[in-house]
């Protein structure tokens, strides 16, 4: 799929395919609850033990893992608040999308809830609460050549969204392989341009300037 055209297919999605993020949270703290550290979580998201999948096993697991989610957000004890109290009581108004799995490889097999939240819906309510401070963003224009398909896409937005400073990303044009990108970035430019090499998925190959984004190639 051509890079404008999957612009358009992006545009008329059901649901987004870019999530939001937040340079919050703290890869060091403690995730409380049982949950799995998981390299491919997101920062809105946790992986909690469950003893089965019934309604009641759902509750429970829920609110640990916004307990993680708090905690890695607004730091160590930060749920042991009234406000992170209220937040983990008011957890499943939080969710986007929760799914259970089971862990083959342990003996006996273990169950896991792995749940994602609203990261601009629980972002607000900790800064509503005095957990955290909203740090102002700035929009920024990026391109990336290589996309030749959907999964292509799906490597770079993946990429993305795993990124601290990003609060958001949505595709905007293309043309050829090149897909452009807008960031809405906590620390400006200088912060995108460390974060965006990270993990060896894209090379810049052009700095940006105020007429021109800067251009990354997606690495093969």
């Amino acid at each position: 799929m051509r890079p404008l055209l999957l612009v358009v297919a992006l545009a008329t999605a059901p649901a987004p395919l870019l999530a939001q993020f937040d340079s919050s949270a703290d890869p060091g703290s403690s995730l409380g609850a049982g949950a799995q550290i998981d390299p491919q979580l997101g920062p809105y998201e946790a992986l909690i033990p469950a003893p089965d999948q019934s309604d009641a096993a759902l509750a429970s697991a829920l609110r640990s893992a916004m307990q993680s989610v708090i905690e890695r957000q607004a730091g160590y004890g930060a749920a042991g608040t009234y406000e992170g109290e209220q937040l983990m009581s008011q957890a499943r108004q939080y969710v986007l999308s929760y799914s259970f799995e089971v862990d083959a490889a342990r003996t006996p097999p273990q169950t896991l809830l792995r749940a994602r939240f609203d990261g601009n819906a629980v972002r607000s309510a900790l800064a509503r609460a005095g957990m955290i401070t909203q740090r102002q963003t700035e929009a920024i224009e990026i391109e990336v050549s290589g996309i030749d398909d959907l999964a292509d896409y799906q490597r770079v937005a993946t990429h993305l969204r795993r990124l601290g400073s990003v609060r958001s990303a949505a595709p905007t044009a293309g043309y050829g392989d090149v897909l452009r990108f807008k960031l809405q970035v906590v620390g400006g430019p200088s912060a995108l341009e460390l974060a965006l090499p990270t993990g060896g998925l894209l090379r810049q190959q052009r700095y940006g300037d105020a007429h021109t984004p800067a251009q990354y190639a997606l690495a093969r």
